[in-house]
């Protein structure tokens, strides 16, 4: 991947390192060149503006990344990404407990990525959706 390429909607990832629960994904994520264009795309922050953090309250079979901005307080939002093998309702209650504790820490919700490497159930998002809906005041 040539860093001087703007035209990133193209870019297709080799099956070899097709996203998965392994250390391929947090390698990926980790690059410094990903996690500036996740970055730029997300949030248009410049080069360098994000740092690996790590996590301290991982879960089983969920690969975790978290960006942080490099110059904490800052404006921009953490971004929290999470490579999963398949979407179910104990997955998303676990990636909402991890946005849970991001805040309690950066006092500032994530943007959250969720990486399926297979399909998603459409009715537990509609459902999670529709009951984080009803309790927002």
């Amino acid at each position: 991947l040539d860093e001087s390429d703007q035209d990133f909607s193209n870019f297709v990832v080799p099956t070899e390192y097709f996203p998965g629960i392994d250390l391929t994904s947090k390698v990926i994520l980790t690059d410094k060149r990903i996690i500036d264009i996740i970055t730029k795309t997300l949030v248009a922050a410049p080069k360098g503006s994000y740092v690996i953090e790590p996590i301290y309250f991982i879960h089983k079979r969920v690969c975790n990344v978290l960006y942080i901005p490099h110059d904490l307080p800052n404006s921009l939002p953490s971004i929290l990404i999470n490579t999963i093998e398949a979407f179910d309702d104990t997955k998303l209650n676990q990636i909402i407990q991890q946005c849970t504790n991001i805040f309690e820490m950066y006092n500032t919700l994530p943007i959250c990525i969720i990486i399926a490497v297979q399909q998603l159930d459409k009715e537990i998002i509609r459902a999670k959706l529709a009951a984080s809906r009803a309790s927002i005041p």
